[in-house]
């Protein structure tokens, strides 16, 4: 057995919020060899898995997970051009850290993910999630997923139809059953940058922009929100965005339009509407800086959708927090926030994965 297991891993130190409790077994996978391996000792064993990246998108709950957990640690990146040379295929594992193919790719002057910039995770996670930011979204440059069926006991590829994409989620999300071990993506040489987001245009109203710039623009815009990984702000001891911003049907928004006439909105072209979860919750009393009840959890002073662990936080008391904000935003708006992040373990009122 080439991988190793280990027991009774505290796994709060490998979570951006710093909590979580046990890994009742915990192994890290290097390749896919040794990813398999994992998961036939795991179905010997009779544990559950859960497959964990970067860490930055997950709530684990304060008794951990009663199973074995994987850090896929999968690396290696490697690039190709076609089509005379305006379409670069990228082909990149997936434990490798998704900033990193940012900065590469803008730094070799591909184009389709700069506005990507200094989200934290893995990419194999940015599959998972269909991450998104600033205008784009990763479903746009996916072109293939590798992953493994543990329960065909082999591995498989998706194209991106086959991947189910949708506001930031996918066929991935919440199962693990398929994990991914690589993505191809499509970039593109000699193209411009992607000036879809209202802060970006208004930057560069004026000017046509180099990828790096942009890129540039981007980490400055995450880091005033504190949603880059700075160990020296206290407020990007987070999760990211805790909530995914709702989408409603049309007569929701119009009551909502006659009381907040200048109320964010982007009208999804079905007949409903999405809304801004960050402002949603400022409206319904809570605004940026927020302190829960004892002070261990609150909202971050920069971003009303990031919920912050202010030092001593457990699971119980960011879940507690979380139900909090959706109530007062139900009470105000009549509207369901639904959780961005994903729930480990068992919470206190919450569900099992």
């Amino acid at each position: 057995m080439s991988f190793e297991v280990q027991q009774n891993v505290l796994l709060a130190p490998y979570t951006t919020l710093k909590i979580g409790g046990l890994a009742k077994y915990f192994s890290v996978v290097k390749t896919e060899g040794e990813l398999v391996e994992a998961c036939d000792w795991a179905k010997k064993e009779s544990q559950k898995i859960f497959i964990l990246g970067g860490g930055s998108n997950v709530l684990v709950s304060d008794e951990g997970f009663k199973g074995l957990v994987v850090l896929v640690d999968i690396k290696g990146r490697s690039y190709r051009q076609e089509n005379d040379r305006q379409e670069i295929m990228a082909d990149i594992k997936a434990g490798e850290l998704w900033d990193d193919l940012v900065l590469e790719s803008v730094n070799k002057g591909y184009s389709g993910a700069e506005c990507l910039s200094g989200i934290p995770g893995k990419v194999g996670a940015s599959v998972v999630q269909n991450i998104g930011a600033y205008g784009q979204e990763v479903r746009e440059i996916i072109e293939k997923v590798r992953f493994y069926d543990t329960r065909k006991q082999e591995f498989g590829e998706y194209s991106k139809e086959e991947c189910g994409f949708e506001y930031r989620g996918s066929i991935f999300k919440g199962r693990s059953n398929r994990i991914v071990t690589s993505v191809q993506f499509k970039l593109s040489a000699n193209k411009e940058p992607c000036l879809r987001y209202k802060e970006l245009m208004k930057k560069f109203s004026d000017s046509r922009p180099t990828l790096k710039q942009v890129r540039e623009v981007v980490l400055e815009l995450r880091k005033s929100k504190s949603m880059l990984i700075d160990p020296n702000d206290p407020n990007s001891i987070s999760a990211g965005s805790f909530f995914n911003n709702p989408v409603v049907a049309d007569d929701i928004f119009e009551k909502i339009k006659e009381k907040y006439p200048d109320a964010p909105n982007w009208p999804q072209g079905n007949g409903s509407i999405k809304l801004s979860a960050g402002w949603l919750i400022e409206e319904s009393g809570l605004p940026k800086g927020f302190i829960y009840k004892d002070g261990k959890v609150g909202l971050s002073q920069k971003h009303a959708l990031a919920i912050i662990n202010r030092g001593g936080a457990r699971a119980s008391d960011v879940y507690k927090f979380a139900e909090f904000i959706k109530k007062s935003v139900f009470d105000i708006f009549g509207v369901k926030l639904q959780p961005e992040v994903l729930f480990i373990g068992i919470l206190k009122g919450g569900d099992s994965k």
